[in-house]
């Protein structure tokens, strides 16, 4: 044997007690004691910001001083933009005050090696001194900004402002993170300002709503034989993931009591308010099934404006209900399974689905004071009945949408903008939803940088009156027109309002259009208004001047529930990039179509039911199994134009 295999082996390791304190690579989630010890601090805390609201303060100073920041910029919603100042001052007061000896020394040498290297640039831009003063026991605060432009949501963080301002820390409040902070241009924290609420009181409205509806159906036969099973989709804004999760628990619970005799019942009614009497004879015969679906990469239970779940109508409750051990148990077990058995299996599910002594109803049960990010759920799942629950109310409503009359709008969107650039409508107007793309050949390569940008929509105003495949006619229809008829402009917004726009899909949209002959127009915007639009696009009947050149339509690539909301109000048809898919024939989509308008007197909502059964318009704007035109897909979540062909 030689020397080197018997040589023994040397274990290196890490040692965790002599960390950096200033390292911007430390857990925030071990907060150093001179913060969570500093009762000054939580007494300012406490009297100060709303008690239900967790801004995550301690968090916020301990990363400020890991990543020894000297400006940091502090971006809220226009629902907590009131407690900006409020924040700012706790920040600044207690920032760098009471540092341990070895955390100070650190962030003093760390300050002395960036004086020394850049004191010219430091002492013109004042930093230098604030810094020095706020490293500093009893010095001066360090700088605080506040972003005062508005804000939508996660998408709108706007980490480039940071960078022009010259902040070291980003902290956006109130939004989860979209946009991933390995791609932001500054160090960013996300504070998701979790809120508490009554979850017993959601759970007692539940539970009161479907026993008294057991109690008022007749098929119940006095509410004592059948029993009913509710299956609950438990979803809602970032704010409350965690009342969603308890929420669903506790439905769960309440089935799980019932099924074992020997559970006190009042272990479960201790938990909620006492608002429904113990004695309620439907109690006994309303099961509740609650799961927390998920469209990653959000969390479990969060719906955005523009990105939903999916498939709740069809999805198999029994197996979603597993944990994770179950299921792999379960396929395993299904494995091992003979055809005979798994035969059998299946017949003796359809007897129990079939039984005509239970009744089983599937609904959304989502928490949020608004309707906005429900509609986004509604949208995708239109089969399922929709209750919210308010916290601040706290009230139960259900809530209803016109999915049919948005499908029927946006389809006269789609099939206006396949006749000005002449798409044929033959073959897309069906079929199932398909994402495979193919790449576009022989297109030129999109501009790469701003003169690019402006030489292209130079030649496209120029070129208006060249010849060429898309433009030339025969003589037969020059005779019958006064004039040719220019080529066809399309306009693209790109969404500058944080990080709304994607120049990945800027780049994929840009290349399908060239390769159709359609000119294109790249509009930079961070709010899109019918009037601004209304300035560059044609006027379609004639009033004032002809804007002949104008854009025909618009692609805007900021938020699709613009053009879902608010698409019919422009002066010309503004697609979302889904529906540009659509218009161009890249996707064959069904649910556009699905909207069946022959019988405009037809009940809408067996419309909805027979028609849309298992196609919502897809809600997957930031979802990671979106098709093409969502962030996510491909070379899309570079964030960056790619040329797509020769």
């Amino acid at each position: 044997m030689s020397s080197s295999l018997a040589r023994p082996r040397r274990i290196i390791r890490r040692n965790n007690n002599h960390q950096n304190p200033a390292s911007c690579t430390s857990s925030t989630n071990n907060l150093p004691p001179h913060l969570t010890n500093n009762r000054a601090l939580h007494h300012v805390i406490s009297t100060t910001l709303p008690a239900d609201y967790t801004f995550e303060i301690l968090k916020t100073i301990h990363r400020i001083e890991s990543l020894n920041a000297r400006h940091v910029a502090l971006q809220l919603p226009e629902g907590l933009l009131m407690y900006a100042t409020c924040i700012g001052d706790i920040l600044q007061k207690f920032s760098y005050v009471n540092l341990p000896s070895t955390a100070a020394a650190a962030i003093t040498a760390t300050d002395t090696n960036t004086n020394a290297d850049n004191n010219s640039n430091s002492t013109s831009n004042g930093k230098t001194s604030n810094h020095e003063a706020t490293s500093s026991k009893g010095g001066e605060p360090l700088t605080i900004s506040i972003l005062g432009d508005v804000t939508y949501g996660a998408c709108c963080i706007d980490d480039l402002t940071a960078v022009s301002l010259n902040v070291d820390l980003l902290v956006h409040y109130g939004h989860s993170c979209l946009v991933p902070t390995t791609c932001s241009a500054v160090p960013c924290l996300y504070v998701f300002v979790e809120i508490r609420v009554d979850v017993g009181h959601l759970v007692d409205c539940v539970r009161l709503t479907f026993e008294q509806q057991g109690d008022d159906d007749s098929d119940y036969d006095g509410g004592n034989e059948k029993k009913k099973v509710v299956e609950c989709a438990v979803m809602g804004t970032v704010q409350f993931r965690s009342a969603v999760v308890e929420a669903a628990q506790r439905l769960n619970r309440l089935s799980s009591v019932r099924q074992n005799s020997t559970t006190d019942q009042n272990q479960v009614e201790a938990n909620t308010t006492n608002t429904i009497s113990q004695n309620n004879k439907q109690f006994s015969n309303v099961e509740y099934q609650a799961i927390v679906p998920q469209a990653k990469p959000l969390s479990p239970g969060e719906v955005l404006g523009c990105t939903a779940p999916s498939g709740l109508a069809t999805l198999n409750w029994g197996e979603a209900m597993m944990s994770p051990k179950e299921k792999r148990e379960f396929a395993k077990k299904n494995k091992t399974k003979t055809d005979q058995e798994s035969n059998q299996d299946d017949a003796t599910n359809d007897t129990a689905a079939s039984s005509p002594t239970t009744i089983t109803e599937r609904v959304m049960i989502f928490l949020a004071d608004g309707r906005f990010h429900l509609e986004a759920a509604m949208i995708s799942n239109p089969t399922l009945r929709a209750l919210r629950y308010d916290p601040y109310s706290k009230t139960l409503t259900e809530e209803k949408y016109e999915i049919v009359k948005m499908k029927r709008l946006r389809r006269d969107a789609v099939l206006k903008v396949r006749d000005l650039l002449g798409v044929d409508n033959t073959n897309t107007l069906s079929g199932r939803k398909s994402y495979a793309v193919q790449h576009v050949p022989n297109v030129a390569a999109p501009p790469r940088n701003s003169e690019e940008i402006a030489d292209s929509i130079l030649d496209s105003y120029q070129g208006g009156h060249s010849t060429n495949a898309a433009t030339t006619h025969s003589s037969s229809s020059i005779q019958n027109t006064t004039a040719i008829s220019p080529r066809r402009t399309m306009g693209i917004i790109l969404g500058t309002l944080g990080r709304q726009g994607n120049p990945g899909i800027l780049g994929r949209i840009r290349s399908l259009l060239h390769k159709r002959g359609v000119r294109t127009m790249i509009v930079l915007l961070s709010e899109i208004f019918p009037k601004k639009l209304e300035m560059m696009s044609v006027k379609p009947n004639g009033n004032g001047r002809d804007n002949e050149h104008g854009v025909c339509a618009w692609v805007q690539i900021a938020c699709p529930r613009l053009s879902i909301d608010w698409g019919h109000y422009f002066c010309v048809p503004v697609l979302s990039p889904f529906e540009l898919f659509v218009a161009l024939g890249e996707v064959a989509d069904s649910s556009l179509w699905s909207a069946n308008d022959d019988n405009p007197e037809r009940d809408e909502r067996e419309t909805t039911i027979n028609a849309v059964e298992e196609d919502g318009y897809p809600m997957d704007f930031y979802s990671k199994a979106g098709g093409p035109w969502t962030n996510y897909f491909d070379s899309n979540k570079d964030r960056r134009i790619v040329a797509y062909g020769d």
